[in-house]
């Protein structure tokens, strides 16, 4: 497998890592062979994963091959809040029994790409197994290490406020949720979009006060649909891991020229 020749700085060049805090001490960690546990979460708001989504498959799957610990986490409890990353208004709440649903095939669309079993298989897990069964003395204490200005340092909430839309307190915590993840998990790192950089960071900084170390946080590019936005479900511009060969090949063909070059250099 070609990815098994690559060192972590080939994932640099190619811009499938966008950017990762600290840099030095990752390639520190690395280069002593240090293991790493690195996850990145799923909001299983649709039941399937599409091309978007597989960039940072791709760079947990180098993780895997070069004998990382990978989790590969669905959010069922996260997902039925909805994550308000970049978005202009809050997101429909989903039952648990949907979120569930959605995430049905999503082991089975991860075995496409990792080894789920064997001497070092990827794990999925659902944050609702700790979120679902936290008190809310222990979530008290979790709010406790943040303040109101931390969170509305974000600049999409800071635009909902200044044109006078909602801003509800579920998405304000949405990042708090997302952050505890690292500590249940007790993870060295967590790679995801660049959309997700607040989020990570919060979890960041939560490891830092749980765990007493600091957390490597990696960011992937987002990858432009067929209609050269942002390649995501709400948009219906997705090319699907879920859809048969030709209907794939056929949208891939309507992937603008401008986008081609990175297409081929993140996806190939």
């Amino acid at each position: 497998e070609t990815m098994q020749n690559w060192d972590l700085q080939k994932l640099f060049d190619r811009g499938m890592i966008e950017g990762a805090l600290v840099r030095d001490e990752l390639f520190d960690d690395i280069s002593k062979g240090k293991r790493l546990t690195i996850y990145q979460g799923f909001d299983p708001t649709s039941p399937n994963l599409h091309v978007g989504h597989l960039l940072g498959l791709r760079v947990l799957r180098w993780f895997q091959i070069h004998g990382h610990r990978v989790i590969l986490l669905i959010g069922d409890f996260t997902g039925r809040i909805g994550d308000p990353s970049d978005r202009p208004e809050a997101r429909s709440r989903l039952t648990h029994r949907q979120v569930l649903e959605n995430a049905e095939t999503y082991t089975e669309q991860f075995s496409r790409i990792f080894d789920l079993e064997g001497d070092n298989p990827a794990e999925v897990q659902f944050n609702g197994r700790w979120l679902d069964t936290i008190t809310l003395t222990e979530f008290i204490g979790i709010m406790d290490k943040f303040t109101v200005q931390q969170l509305l340092e974000r600049s999409m909430f800071q635009e909902r406020m200044k044109k006078n839309e909602p801003l509800y307190l579920n998405e304000m915590v949405y990042p708090i949720l997302q952050g505890y993840d690292s500590v249940a998990m007790e993870v060295d790192a967590e790679l995801g979009a660049s959309d997700q950089l607040f989020n990570m960071m919060r979890g960041r900084d939560l490891v830092r006060s749980y765990l007493g170390k600091a957390k490597h946080v990696l960011t992937t590019p987002l990858l432009n649909g067929l209609d050269g936005r942002k390649m995501s479900k709400t948009y219906g511009n997705t090319v699907d891991l879920t859809e048969d060969p030709v209907p794939m090949f056929f949208k891939l063909t309507l992937v603008q020229d401008s986008e081609l070059p990175s297409f081929m250099r993140l996806l190939t």
